[in-house]
């Protein structure tokens, strides 16, 4: 994405650019670009420009982690990028007060970040808080060439329009943020559901592949299963002759452990007889 260009005092050659024509232009930058901090660079250019100063700075503040960090610094140089607790500087007043802040030396700053020795120290600042929804989302300072001149209320009233300009810039910018990284998360999670399908189609081929080898090798032990066996299987004893007597026919006679006489019966015998008579069970 190309660089914007940082607005500066024009020359004398140069035809200044009006208060309206420098909003048409930044309102222009903002509807075409998304990153933060060229945006923010060019709004403060703008607004540096319009009230005739040189040096000013936008923060960016998150004030639920008590911090702000200084985004963009133009002529003040040296703390950009750097973070601070919302306790100190001017952005610290600005939330404290939740408001504009106009001061005719920025010495009365508790706590600054600028140094006695720097021209600064001495000059008159203007801070405004960047707002969106009821939040402070930002500070917007602009420092005056040197002593001696004092922010006027109109001047204040320009300055928070650029910073609702830079409010509208880092929101565009979050929110531009936020989509790249749900497209992000959409691609990462359309090509994992790739790989799995992928995978799945593997295994799914494969245990195509192994069934068949499968049922291909148990055809032939199909086969030899139906075949009679005139053997003894292995692990398996021979049949035992079955030692429970032979079932008698329903019209044999019973068995008995007396033998007949072999003689007639005679007075002799007689008892013998008797007892065999005995000892014989009916008939059935």
């Amino acid at each position: 994405m190309p660089q914007l260009p940082t607005p500066n005092q024009t020359r004398p050659s140069e035809t200044p650019l009006s208060e309206l024509d420098r909003i048409t232009e930044l309102a222009g930058d903002l509807a075409g670009q998304f990153e933060l901090v060229p945006l923010l660079e060019r709004v403060l250019g703008h607004a540096v420009a319009l009230l005739d100063c040189e040096s000013g700075s936008i923060s960016i503040v998150h004030e639920t982690e008590g911090y702000y960090r200084k985004e963009v610094d133009q002529g003040v140089g040296c703390h950009e990028g750097q973070t601070f607790p919302l306790s100190e500087g001017l952005t610290g007043e600005i939330v404290k007060q939740r408001g504009t802040v106009i001061l005719d030396r920025y010495a009365s700053v508790p706590t600054g970040h600028i140094h006695p020795s720097d021209p600064r120290w001495g000059s008159a600042v203007i801070g405004v808080p960047i707002a969106w929804d009821g939040a402070i989302i930002g500070t917007f300072a602009i420092f005056s060439d040197g002593p001696g001149r004092a922010f006027t209320a109109a001047d204040a009233s320009l300055v928070e329009l650029f910073a609702t300009h830079a409010a509208i810039a880092i929101m565009n910018s979050r929110l531009h943020q936020a989509a790249a990284a749900k497209e992000r998360e959409a691609a990462v999670a359309g090509e994992r559901e790739r790989a799995v399908r992928d995978v799945h189609e593997t295994i799914g081929r494969s245990l195509g592949s192994v069934l068949l080898h499968l049922d291909r090798a148990a055809k032939p032990l199909l086969v030899v299963r139906r075949r009679p066996s005139t053997s003894t299987p292995p692990g398996s004893s021979p049949t035992k002759p079955s030692s429970r007597p032979a079932a008698r026919s329903s019209g044999s006679a019973p068995r008995t452990s007396w033998a007949a006489p072999s003689r007639r019966p005679s007075a002799g015998n007689w008892t013998v007889w008797k007892r065999f008579i005995l000892s014989t069970p009916p008939s059935r």
